[in-house]
């Protein structure tokens, strides 16, 4: 059971990282501060369900009119 919980917590914390530097990468062209977004979409991606709310609406957000789309 030890290593099953083990292997959980290491799949968990991938995921949370993986939601993490997506929203990083979509904040970079959606926000003002790219950082402070990954940062909010690791700690919601704790709670699985809330990370994915998060990196869907940055997805559908439109991007800032201030920078040039290449």
């Amino acid at each position: 059971m030890n290593i099953e919980l083990t292997i959980y917590g290491q799949v968990y914390m991938a995921f949370a990282v993986l939601i993490g530097v997506l929203c990083y990468r979509e904040g970079q062209s959606k926000s003002d501060s790219a950082t402070s977004v990954g940062v909010i979409g690791f700690v919601l991606s704790i709670f699985q369900p809330f990370g994915l709310f998060y990196l869907l609406y940055l997805w559908i957000k439109s991007p800032l009119a201030n920078q040039k789309m290449s």
